[in-house]
């Protein structure tokens, strides 16, 4: 894999886990670790700028199963708006930052490879970095979804439960990487999975 140290990661480990059950779904085992951690990992072996976790729901907890690895922590205060204002939270973390694109990730997708976190960042790299870059499974768009430095000042001021999906449709001249494998759509929204 190559390395991008023009590229940061914002990763969403905020979430209530409302679908789940009692349960916070990022600490549940998947594959002998907390599913947020084994989500994580895809990222560490790309040489990003930064690593920016975002917590929110049940923080001290699942900040304690990512303590040891190479990132940084931001608490979301409004965790309880939704994805957009983790985000937000995350990408104002990022305004001192010298990042030429961003990877939006979930702590969700335990079955996701470090190959095809590569090949977006790899597009992403090849366009000069000036294009949203992201997956696709068999015509479903999955994460993560890389941003140009262009549109963070926008992504600062989400808010609601949609994330950033408005601002991926409106940009016409996306790249789409197509992938083999479900991981980058498969989150993790049940117990049966």
């Amino acid at each position: 894999m190559k390395s991008y140290p023009d590229l940061a990661c914002v990763f969403l480990a905020a979430g209530l886990s409302r679908r789940f059950g009692v349960e916070n779904k990022l600490l549940d085992t998947v594959g002998g670790m907390p599913m947020a951690r084994r989500s994580l990992l895809p990222f560490l072996s790309l040489g990003l700028k930064d690593i920016i976790v975002v917590l929110g729901h049940e923080a001290a907890e699942v900040r304690a199963c990512l303590e040891d690895l190479p990132v940084r922590f931001v608490l979301n205060e409004s965790y309880r708006e939704g994805m957009g204002a983790s985000v937000a939270c995350g990408f104002r973390e990022m305004r001192n930052l010298d990042a030429k694109g961003c990877l939006v990730a979930l702590g969700d997708l335990p079955g996701l490879r470090g190959e095809d976190v590569d090949l977006v960042c790899s597009a992403f790299a090849a366009a000069c970095c000036e294009k949203v870059t992201l997956p696709r499974f068999e015509g479903v768009n999955g994460h993560p979804v890389c941003f140009p430095r262009r549109l963070f000042s926008e992504l600062e001021k989400l808010s609601g439960d949609s994330g950033a999906r408005n601002i991926v449709k409106r940009e016409k001249e996306r790249i789409v990487v197509p992938v083999v494998h479900a991981g980058c759509i498969r989150d993790r929204d049940t117990k049966s999975f």
